[in-house]
């Protein structure tokens, strides 16, 4: 039921919080992980990690790629699963795969697993759907516990991946760090985040009447944007489009014209400054400017104020921002929120 929810995607996205402590109960313990200990081993042993998945759960896998590498200092690659089977990259005799998928039936990914096993290759499938095709054919499989998630765009799910992700590269570290306390402060930025009701509609009414949205960040916050320009165009049907910050001035910048928002996430002090350069240019160019930033390279003009969580998660807490955004913008443009057009749950093979 949606209780007191317009739509089953609002009543999704503030689960969220609650969703991250469930995960963390099932999966930390005390001193240990409640994960299977051959799962483990073999994201040890591997000399690289391939990460398969589609749309939402593609995104994911990127910021997965980057936590791997940079929690567990492990090589990682994000594939999206139509590409795989008809471009596969030189693979790595001592590599696992990772299968991830919402549903656990999506067509490219039945057919990327069935190729991957074909090669004789371990797999492991994280899904919200224990009784899956994915799940039940995989070697190992892991349960997202995000609970049926009735709106079409992905949202508690996706965090959930995040979350499962970033403990299974937190097991495999050398040099972990305390995954429980970072996931429980990003929990609650997230739950107090939620309430900001006013922000997020004041810059909903600021996007409505776009032709064109641009998102721009690095590394992390690049990752963000594109799962939130995904829910601008599955929500809003405004199209959207996510860039590395400085990609944008190689060409992309010739379609900004007076009025044209771009949203631009800022919470790495590493490109800080080349952020802040970036966003008066396009301030310059007529260009109406939505700031995301982390709280200690914030300016005063900026449109939301992000509590400092660690560096690596602040992807978590953005990209819970641009659902927010891209909901209570699809509200203002009225379309079908929870069943967009010519959009399914789990996309079949063609």
């Amino acid at each position: 039921m949606k209780d007191e929810y317009q739509h089953y995607m609002l009543k999704e996205i503030s689960e969220q919080p609650k969703i991250i402590k469930r995960i963390i109960k099932k999966y930390i313990g005390k001193d240990t992980y409640f994960i299977d200990k051959e799962i483990l081993n073999a994201l040890k042993n591997a000399n690289t990690i391939y990460i398969i998945a589609s749309g939402s759960s593609y995104h994911a896998g990127l910021i997965g790629k980057s936590l791997f590498e940079k929690l567990a200092r492990k090589k990682a690659e994000s594939i999206i699963a139509s590409e795989f089977v008809y471009n596969m990259p030189l693979i790595d005799e001592n590599s696992f795969f990772l299968i991830i998928s919402q549903s656990g039936e999506t067509g490219d990914l039945k057919e990327a697993l069935s190729k991957i096993k074909d090669l004789g290759y371990k797999t492991l499938t994280i899904t919200n759907t224990p009784d899956s095709y994915l799940s039940k054919n995989a070697d190992y499989s892991l349960f997202l516990e995000a609970g049926k998630e009735v709106s079409i765009p992905a949202t508690k799910s996706f965090i959930a991946t995040l979350a499962l992700l970033s403990i299974l590269a937190n097991a495999i570290s050398g040099q972990p760090i305390n995954i429980k306390e970072e996931l429980l402060k990003v929990a609650s930025t997230v739950q107090n985040l939620y309430n900001k009701k006013a922000v997020y509609q004041n810059i909903a009414n600021s996007l409505k009447d776009n032709k064109l949205i641009f998102l721009l960040g690095t590394s992390f916050d690049f990752y963000a944007t594109l799962e939130i320009s995904l829910k601008l165009k599955e929500t809003a049907y405004i199209p959207a489009f996510a860039l590395p910050i400085k990609e944008f001035f190689h060409g992309p910048i010739t379609l900004l014209e007076e009025g044209t928002s771009v949203i631009i996430l800022n919470t790495l002090k590493e490109s800080s400054k080349v952020v802040r350069n970036a966003i008066k240019e396009i301030s310059n160019k007529e260009g109406k400017v939505v700031i995301i930033s982390l709280e200690d390279i914030s300016e005063s003009k900026d449109n939301i104020i992000i509590p400092q969580v660690h560096f690596l998660f602040t992807s978590f807490v953005t990209v819970v921002l641009g659902q927010l955004i891209a909901y209570y913008t699809a509200l203002a443009r009225n379309t079908e929120i929870d069943n967009p057009r010519n959009l399914t749950k789990s996309v079949p093979l063609l």
